[in-house]
């Protein structure tokens, strides 16, 4: 799991990112990684990089952007 900004907290199940309000402790939004139903793959690994989240997928590496969570910078 890592913390995308001070309230949106990022974790992952099979083959999904799941987005969480920490404020309410509930889901907020599921960010599915692969195509079809049900391919069994796990996220291993979590990485942030400003607006977006990097991780593993199966043999793959997928960002998956949040473009709608301020970037550091614009608030300086």
């Amino acid at each position: 799991m890592v913390m995308l900004t001070h309230n949106l907290l990022i974790t992952s199940k099979q083959d999904s990112l799941l987005v969480w309000d920490v404020r309410r402790a509930e889901p907020i939004r599921a960010v599915r990684l692969g195509v079809a139903a049900t391919t069994g793959v796990f996220v291993q690994h979590l990485i942030t990089v400003q607006d977006s989240v990097v991780c593993d997928y199966g043999s793959q590496l997928r960002v998956v952007r949040f473009p709608l969570v301020p970037d550091n910078k614009a608030l300086d």
